[in-house]
């Protein structure tokens, strides 16, 4: 990381096909950059391949109630981000 980040802070870190949500644990200099430890506490996978199945699926959730706004998944473009 180039900046410090506050212990016990909730963070999401995403990556291409994956999110994992948790906690900050420690946050310590290490020359340039800070190391830190992160306790996960939910981690998501495949997600492609959960839009993916969900979208073959919407035919039959055609008279489902509608979604609400912003509940579309959107896979981030980086290979990794990390949200504090």
């Amino acid at each position: 990381m180039h900046r410090p980040i506050r212990v016990n802070a909730t963070v999401k870190v995403t990556g291409s096909d994956w999110i994992v949500l948790g906690d900050i644990r420690f946050c310590v200099p290490e020359r340039e950059h800070f190391s830190i430890g992160l306790q996960i506490e939910h981690l998501l996978t495949s997600l492609a391949e959960r839009a993916r199945l969900s979208a073959e699926t919407e035919p039959l959730n055609a008279e489902a109630e509608p979604r609400p706004e912003g509940a579309v998944l959107a896979l981030p473009q980086k290979p990794q981000q990390l949200i504090a």
